[in-house]
């Protein structure tokens, strides 16, 4: 094989977008569709959510205008009952999910730790419950705001120590936890 043709070969090969890490549009929408499918839009704000549309067409997503692939969901103030679809983990090139002032309950689901590029995860003033799961993984988060929820047990360590957010947010007057790190409220 001549050099040219190599050199070709190579950066025909690395102009690929990486098809191992990161998903599909099509997973995307998959992982949106469950995601609305578990809510109660009484406003029909996710209308627009359907399976032949491109994620970045829905309402209240952003998408990366190089990759296309789903950054952020802002879904706030909307009047969402029901829970959050653990779906929401396929998204992973996720960075902001933001849905506050809603009616949403259930638990925040474990497996958004699958979300590691979330930098802002804002859940505050809805009607979570259950424990709060371990975040600590997710390195980049630099927003936590959960606020006014329902989480119940015990204060997880993990929000005082292991966590580099900038802002934390994690009061709540619907149920205090006892013996909050003074550290953990920003």
């Amino acid at each position: 094989m001549s050099k040219s043709t190599l050199l070709v070969f190579c950066f025909f090969l690395f102009s690929l977008p990486p098809l191992c890490c990161s998903s599909s549009p099509s997973e995307e929408v998959n992982a949106l569709l469950q995601l609305k499918k578990e809510f109660d839009d009484p406003f029909n704000y996710l209308d627009s959510w359907k399976v032949t549309d491109s994620p970045c067409s829905f309402y209240g997503v952003s998408c990366d205008n190089q990759t296309g692939q789903v950054i952020q969901i802002s879904l706030d103030y909307n009047s969402l009952t029901g829970k959050i679809s653990p779906a929401v983990s396929a998204l992973d090139s996720l960075q902001s999910l933001i849905i506050p002032s809603n009616f949403i309950s259930g638990e925040l689901p474990a497996s958004i730790v699958n979300c590691t590029h979330l930098r802002v995860l804002n859940a505050s003033s809805n009607n979570i419950t259950g424990p709060l799961p371990d975040l600590s993984k997710l390195i980049n988060l630099e927003v936590l705001d959960i606020s006014d929820n329902y989480f119940a047990g015990k204060f997880p360590a993990w929000v005082g120590s292991n966590l580099s957010c900038t802002n934390r947010i994690i009061r709540s007057h619907r149920r205090p936890w006892l013996a909050l790190p003074r550290k953990a409220i920003m």
